[in-house]
């Protein structure tokens, strides 16, 4: 467990004190080896499952959480009222959840209902053509061993309980979660540590990268997404190329793209009639352009933090289940030059994906 008590790291409301449990298991895992030679297996739906299964154990006790699932993390997040509380308040809540966390003993009601909720939620997100987009552009990512959308689908429907209860025994310990505290507080050695597991583990990954460059799906509404999915990166520091990504995002998509990073690719996704450059235009980027992306963005960003928004909350949580530094992209941002970014760009990897949405 990595404590990380700076308030720079999220601002929430001043009373509240935000506290992030980020486990570095996400959608994307589903086999897991340790240096002891073991391995493990589990669906890929079984941090979703977790998640709302969480949820609802703690609801039970009066805690409310906020649950995010990503690729590479799970993320419980609970705010603690301090002004109408206590640090003792506070400090009780937080052992709770970490007493949940590791507790064994499946409860068979919340379980049914972890369900019946993943059930609902994959219903809605499956109506959304951005979600079904995304998730057919993580299908490219060769770190996320034989994942699809349909496989997830049909794992949240014939789920087993099995492997909840794998997931609670296996996955839950010191190396493979970061809690981040937006506040520092009075006491923090009496707050509930994980166990350590003192040895490495890995995700097993695909070993090729052979995708399909065009892929075509029915839905409810029409609509067409390209992805840009770039490994064989230059440099081991994700912030750097996170930053360049950002850049480049902006100067295809302007402010309507996303970034998808895993432990060893990154992407950038968006709607095919909001691109306003394509990936040939970057030659001919200039310097002056390259400052202007590179000030919007960092405004972005900074308006975002010192509004205190649920949405920096959870960009920052996701770039922690990450292992990424917001305050170190922020500085690459700051300080990369047209150079570098042409460099970044040119000695890439890139696969271009269309995915295109017909109407039923």
């Amino acid at each position: 467990m990595k404590f990380d008590l700076n308030s720079k790291n999220g601002i929430a409301d001043e009373d509240n004190i935000l506290t992030s449990f980020i486990i570095g298991t996400g959608v994307g895992h589903s086999i897991v080896k340790f240096e002891d030679e073991r391995e493990i297996f589990f669906s890929n739906a079984t941090t979703i499952v977790f998640a709302q299964y969480m949820k609802d154990v703690l609801a039970k006790k009066n805690i409310k959480i906020d649950i995010n699932n990503y690729m590479n993390s799970t993320v419980l997040s609970f705010e603690y009222d301090i002004k109408n509380g206590s640090n003792e308040g506070y400090i009780s809540t937080f052992n709770e959840i970490v007493e949940k966390l590791l507790d064994i003993n499946i409860d068979n009601d919340s379980f049914d209902a972890a369900i019946d909720n993943a059930k609902k939620d994959m219903e809605s997100n499956f109506k959304i053509n951005e979600y079904r987009a995304t998730m057919k552009f993580m299908e490219m990512f060769s770190d996320y061993y034989n994942f699809n959308l349909k496989s997830l689908i049909n794992d949240i429907w014939n789920f087993d309980v099995k492997d909840l209860l794998t997931f609670k025994k296996e996955m839950i310990f010191y190396e493979n979660c970061i809690i981040n505290i937006n506040k520092d507080i009075d006491n923090k050695e009496k707050l509930l540590n994980f166990s350590k597991l003192n040895h490495k583990f890995s995700y097993l990954v695909n070993e090729n990268d052979e995708n399909d460059v065009t892929i075509e799906e029915e839905a409810r509404h029409a609509s067409n997404y390209i992805g840009y999915h770039f490994n064989y990166l230059i440099k081991n520091d994700f912030n750097y190329n996170y930053a360049n990504v950002l850049i480049l995002g902006y100067h295809i998509f302007n402010s309507n793209f996303q970034v998808q990073i895993s432990r060893k690719e990154i992407g950038i996704l968006g709607q095919a009639d909001l691109r306003q450059n394509d990936e040939k235009s970057v030659s001919d980027i200039t310097d002056d352009k390259v400052i202007k992306y590179k000030e919007i963005l960092i405004n972005s960003i900074n308006n975002m933090y010192h509004s205190g928004s649920e949405e920096f909350n959870s960009i920052l949580a996701k770039l922690f289940g990450d292992n990424l530094s917001i305050s170190k992209i922020l500085d690459y941002l700051k300080n990369i030059t047209l150079n570098d970014f042409k460099e970044f760009f040119e000695n890439m990897h890139l696969n271009v994906f269309e995915i295109n949405f017909k109407e039923a």
